[in-house]
């Protein structure tokens, strides 16, 4: 009946994948969840490793070349054995009982389940983390009525239900390597072919906060990714898109671009100092967009 489908990639997932075990159990259904490490470090790879000593329905496999947010993921849709599929990030906590259940009862062979994101109400104690938390509380954590408002373009990867039949038709866009808008895509293609989203609120509890360096590391990917799809004429709106449209039509591109390395160095050292003000983010994100676009 289900198919539980982890990527892995440095980090501890034993927590989440018990949790999930056991409410696997209290709903008595047949299901698998399936464990595909992407070449983590060796000391992650022998830590989940254990994980198929906890249940016969518990599958971990690792890869000893890291092939991509993308691949995996299509790879993983392969492996499954069912014909639902639920998706879901590593770096995960269930904050809910009902997860599994309430999944359950959403079930359509035709359309994708999104359950969302939450993260912790509390800020972290480490202000490195502080920056990657701000952006989730304020930009990611949004109740489903909101998410619903734009279903196509506020879908994640990190906790969808999707039917087999679905993902083998429509997989994701495996020239994408580096981290970033693989799930825009995803969502545009399911837009394209009229693939209805319903947004629920069943979030899982992202719990692995990055430090303000690497989080901006992979900002400046998702950008490149971006750039390619552009490029490669996929009609994509984001909010940075958007943006970046509204000063070229103002004529205001050319105004800033003597002044474009001073602002991004300026924001991205407020950032680095734990500004907590995420203006600081859009403008560092606008500035190294226009590295790429005039």
């Amino acid at each position: 009946m289900l198919s539980i489908l982890i990527p892995i990639y440095n980090f501890d997932c034993r927590a989440l994948v018990q949790t999930l075990d056991l409410q696997c159990q209290k709903a008595n259904i047949p299901y698998e969840i399936i464990c595909l490490d992407d070449a983590s470090n060796p000391d992650f790879q022998q830590v989940n490793s254990h994980l198929n000593e906890l249940s016969p329905q518990i599958k971990y496999q690792y890869l000893s070349t890291n092939i991509g947010r993308a691949k995996i993921r299509n790879q993983l849709t392969r492996l499954a054995s069912y014909d639902c599929l639920l998706f879901m990030d590593c770096d995960a906590k269930v904050g809910s009982e009902d997860y599994i259940s309430n999944y359950l009862k959403m079930i359509n062979e035709d359309s994708v389940i999104c359950g969302g994101r939450i993260y912790s109400s509390s800020p972290p104690d480490n202000q490195e983390l502080k920056l990657h938390w701000l952006y989730g509380k304020q930009r990611e954590q949004l109740p489903a009525p909101v998410r619903q408002q734009q279903p196509y373009t506020s879908f994640m990867t990190n906790n969808f239900l999707i039917a087999k039949h679905l993902m083998l038709a429509h997989p994701f866009e495996e020239t994408l390597i580096q981290y970033g808008h693989e799930d825009t895509l995803f969502g545009l293609a399911l837009q394209q072919k009229k693939i209805a989203i319903q947004h629920i609120d069943n979030p899982l509890q992202h719990i692995g906060l990055e430090q303000t360096s690497t989080f901006l590391h992979k900002q400046n990917q998702a950008i490149k990714n971006l750039i390619q799809l552009l490029d490669a004429g996929h009609p994509i709106s984001t909010k940075l898109i958007r943006t970046h449209q509204r000063l070229r039509y103002w004529g205001l591109i050319l105004l800033l671009k003597p002044f474009q390395k001073k602002i991004q160095q300026l924001a991205y050292q407020q950032l680095l100092r734990g500004s907590e003000k995420l203006l600081w983010l859009d403008v560092w994100k606008l500035m190294v967009f226009l590295n790429f676009r005039n």
